[in-house]
Order: structure tokens, then sequence, then C-alpha cells
């Protein structure tokens, strides 16, 4: 049995770290890349609550969407502007009726995130690795949508 000296060993401390980094860095890759979108897509959903919120609350109908716009921006400015110039806002009405008979209006606010694909890197809010063929993180689509039911009828 042969014994081994430190002299016979140099290199492997290098060589065992650049394993372990590689393998801490994919780890943590992973999580900032995928806990990140989470966090975009709950202040999306909040935004669009609470744009709804607000435009229940007043009764000026020339001004809510500019108000609704106003309150969405406003809940979004926490996000990166290069994330928000991707997101897509529209507010529609739809006259409907119940079943008693009476008339009102709903409005469903709308924020469409067009999500972060190969080749569509523009929304990115982290950087994409290309690993063979593959793309991290790969983030479709997402839409963050209310509505609700007005006490008017438009």
């Amino acid at each position: 049995m042969k014994i081994v000296s430190r002299k016979d060993q140099s290199g492997s401390v290098a060589i065992e770290f650049s394993i372990v980094f590689a393998l801490l860095f994919a780890v943590f890759w992973a999580i900032i890349s995928y806990a990140l979108p989470f966090f975009l897509y709950q202040v999306m959903n909040h935004a669009v609550a609470e744009a709804a919120r607000d435009a229940v609350r007043y009764e000026d109908v020339v001004n809510e969407d500019s108000r609704v716009k106003n309150v969405l921006n406003e809940r979004l400015e926490v996000l990166p502007q290069k994330f928000r110039d991707t997101l897509v806002s529209t507010v529609s009405y739809v006259q409907s009726q119940d079943l008693s008979g009476v008339n009102y209006s709903a409005m469903t606010i709308t924020l469409e995130y067009p999500g972060c694909r190969l080749g569509v890197t523009a929304g990115c809010i982290t950087p994409v690795l290309n690993l063979l063929g593959a793309s991290i993180p790969n983030l479709g689509p997402y839409t963050a949508k209310t509505t609700v039911r007005l006490s008017r009828s438009i």
C-alpha cells in the first residue's frame, strides 16, 4: 500500500472547489430565476386588484380609464422599467343583465405579460441561460385579470 503525500495532492482542492461551486451556482441561479417571476406575477395581480378597487370607489365614468392606468402605473413602479415596457394593460366594459332584470355593467382590467422565451428576451427580468437547447428561465405568457360588477350601467 502506497502512502500518498501532500505533494501528490496539489491542485485537488481547486478541482473540488470548481465542481462544488458549479453545483451551488446552478442551484442559486435556479432559485433566483424562478422566485423572481413569482414575485413579479404577484405584483401584477395586486396592481390589477388595486385598480379595480379604485375604479369602484368613484362614480366618475369619464376619467375612469385614465385613473385605472394611473393606479396600474403607480403599483407597478417596483418593477424594472424594462419589464414594465413589455406589459400591455386593457380596460373593457360589458353590458349585462342579471336574473332579476337589472342592467349593470362589468369592467374587466387585464394586464398581459408576453413571456420570456428563447428569442423573446425583451421582458426577461434575469438573463436567459441557454443550456443544450433549453432556456432557463422558460417563462410563458401570463395574464393578470380581474372583473368587477359596477352598480351603474354605461
